[in-house]
């Protein structure tokens, strides 16, 4: 059978474009594993970073380098570091005021509502605060928040508060009643628990145990 030699220079390509259809899908398929596979590389990677870095940042603050660990912390890239910057920001602010109570110097109460108001703002909102050293940050939240509703309540006796001392609340909370400060606490510290007993009067009388209300005598 004669076959023209059209036909055979049509045939021949169709057969050259069928072998590098071939070519091109094994190289698209080689190619497309080594980019996955250097994808899983470079998350594992990021991954080994990130948790580096977190280890650091607990390091820094366990060892109370919290000047370092401002620094570190400064451009904020995740919720995480920006928890961590905002931990730093508010124990340097402890400290400061620590160094204040300490020294000779006069301390006015709008200094101290402006420190403690330092140190609310920036843990109040925290997102993504590790477990190792949550206990540390939700004490610290507690006494700038206790602090400062002491010492705005001392500065304005007009304000009457708000409702009365109810089971549960928290000494913060007790302070934003009625009842406001009381004229003298006594603390009892033992192995298992910090209780006090809040004084005001002659026949008032608040327990805390850990912070929060167990008891009221009236």
């Amino acid at each position: 059978m004669y076959i023209s030699k059209k036909v055979l220079i049509i045939l021949g390509i169709v057969i050259t474009l069928l072998i590098s259809s071939d070519f091109l899908l094994d190289y698209l398929k080689t190619n497309n594993s080594t980019t996955n596979i250097a994808k899983v590389e470079l998350d594992e990677d990021t991954s080994e970073k990130v948790d580096r870095q977190k280890e650091r940042f607990i390091t820094l603050f366990q060892d109370e380098d919290y000047n370092t660990l401002y620094k570190e912390t400064g451009n904020q890239e995740t919720n995480f570091i920006r928890d961590m910057h905002s931990i730093a920001t508010a124990f340097q602010k402890f400290k400061e005021v620590q160094t204040k109570h300490d020294s000779d110097t006069y301390y006015s109460d709008i200094d101290k509502l402006n420190d403690y108001n330092v140190i609310v703002d920036n843990l109040k909102f925290l997102k993504e605060t590790p477990n190792e050293i949550k206990p540390k940050v939700d004490e610290l939240l507690d006494y700038g928040q206790r602090n400062y509703q002491w010492v705005y309540n001392a500065k304005n006796p007009e304000d009457k508060g708000n409702g009365v001392p109810t089971i549960g609340m928290t000494r913060y909370e007790v302070l934003k009643t009625t009842w406001k400060n009381p004229s003298d606490i006594n603390t009892t510290k033992t192995a298992l628990s910090i209780n006090e007993q809040w004084v005001y009067g002659l026949t008032r009388y608040l327990y805390f145990e850990d912070g929060r209300l167990t008891s009221i005598q009236n």
